[in-house]
């Protein structure tokens, strides 16, 4: 429970078009006596680190989207050629036994 009482989630500052995602941070809030070897550099390099991570997990989700929308057509694409495919054989036999 300690680690959850010193995270901070805060907005940064935004400009235009950026969102949630752009502006979202975490941080660690450390007290003596850890604050002797988490010192303020060590936390802006953790801050760079969440930064970093917090992107990719962005790209990640993105790409995940992008990865169902894709199978998702492609299964209906094999759905809409198999009945199609399907329906030509019937036809050809249905053609065939009439001749």
């Amino acid at each position: 429970m300690d680690v959850l009482r010193r995270l901070d989630a805060r907005m940064l500052e935004y400009s235009h078009g950026e969102i949630g995602w752009d502006v979202f941070t975490l941080e660690y809030k450390v007290d003596s006596p850890i604050d002797t070897v988490l010192d303020p550099e060590s936390m802006e390099k953790y801050l760079k680190l969440f930064r970093y991570l917090w992107q990719q997990k962005r790209v990640e989700l993105a790409l995940n989207k992008g990865w169902m929308r894709v199978t998702g057509g492609v299964r209906s694409f094999l759905k809409v050629t198999g009945e199609f495919l399907l329906f030509k054989s019937n036809l050809s036999l249905t053609l065939y036994t009439h001749a």
